[in-house]
């Protein structure tokens, strides 16, 4: 479902009150075609240029989305046209909008997997600490195969040297 953002700026000749009646008058002609979706927000800004001889202007905007089954193009061409009738509109922008998609976290596993696996380790650290010391100390004390291999290793030498 698209809709549409419909900026516009009201000479600050007409007071708030006036500015919110008029474009009052155009948003019961927009919603002849579609519906407003949000409510209108208006806001006094001081302009980049004059436009219009006019430094400042009110600044009103609402979200607006065709009925279904209607031609986008003719509800955007009767808008236009009622915003064009009214004096008092100094500048206006009609904005397609589309809604925004929902945005998917992707997991990673691996990491997740890894970070398990040391959360679970420091927990066997903490309830068993006594055999994770033991654990520890059978890892540093030689194996008879690693022995063997130092003798064999000895025993090379010496065959070298004699040679």
């Amino acid at each position: 479902m698209s809709f549409y953002e419909i900026n516009i700026l009201v000479s600050t000749m007409l007071s708030q009150e006036e500015a919110l009646t008029a474009i009052a008058g155009i948003e019961s002609k927009v919603e002849k075609y579609g519906k407003a979706i949000s409510e209108k927000i208006i806001d006094k800004k001081k302009l980049a240029y004059s436009i219009q001889k006019e430094t400042e202007a009110w600044l009103i905007y609402f979200n607006f989305s065709p009925a279904a089954g209607t031609e986008k193009k003719e509800v955007l061409d009767a808008v236009e046209k009622a915003l064009k009738s009214e004096k008092n509109i100094i500048r206006y922008l009609i904005v397609k909008k589309e809604e925004p998609k929902p945005v998917r976290e992707r997991p990673n596993r691996k990491n997740e997997e890894k970070k398990l696996e040391e959360v679970q380790s420091k927990i066997q650290e903490i309830e068993n600490p006594i055999e994770s010391e033991e654990s520890l100390q059978e890892e540093s004390q030689p194996t008879p195969t690693e022995e063997k291999k130092k003798i064999q290793l000895e025993e090379l030498d010496e065959i070298l040297d004699k040679e």
